[in-house]
């Protein structure tokens, strides 16, 4: 993906360019059925990053604006292993990536979804709290099944892919809070 882009900055004349797609930030919500050690979850997980890339309109002095969004949105079925303090876990994610692209000059949109399956593995360290709510700290790494199809945003961007596809591997850390029966 970052190829895709990088290419398209360079066929353009932006006074400011799209940066990388480094990090994603989000919001993950769900619920917890707890026996003793063990642990199922059902959760929404939203992920999402904005560009805006600034260029100069042909023969004026007015600026244009384009604009790039990346997100990745999953519904999970999830197992959790844990004493209470320390544990792991694992979600099977049904996930739906999309890539939308708005060309300032022509007010143009174009958009590419795509659907796949995807892996997480977790590890989690939780802090017990006075009143009730628990704090944890979650490293995660999410695998999908297969590899994103970069032609469809290469063709939105006018730009070569490179290679055709990018297998989206993930890294990061959820903080999560839990409350009631842990």
């Amino acid at each position: 993906m970052h190829r895709v882009v990088s290419s398209f900055n360079q066929s353009q004349s932006y006074i400011s360019r799209f940066h990388d797609l480094d990090w994603l930030h989000g919001f993950e919500a769900g619920l917890r059925l707890k026996g003793g050690i063990h642990a199922l979850e059902l959760t929404y997980q939203g992920a999402s990053k904005s560009f805006k890339a600034t260029g100069l309109i042909p023969g004026s002095i007015n600026k244009y604006t384009d604009k790039l969004r990346y997100s990745a949105n999953s519904l999970a079925v999830g197992y959790q292993l844990g004493n209470g303090v320390l544990g792991m876990g694992t979600d099977l994610l049904f996930q739906i990536y999309k890539v939308k692209y708005e060309e300032g000059l022509t007010k143009h949109s174009f958009s590419n979804i795509q659907h796949m399956t995807a892996f997480k593995l977790y590890l989690m360290v939780t802090f017990k709290g006075d009143t009730g709510i628990d704090f944890a700290l979650q490293p995660f790494v999410i695998i999908p099944s297969k590899a994103y199809d970069l032609r469809p945003l290469a063709d939105i961007l006018h730009t070569e892919a490179g290679s055709r596809e990018e297998k989206w591997v993930r890294y990061g850390l959820t903080i999560s809070f839990y409350n009631g029966k842990k």
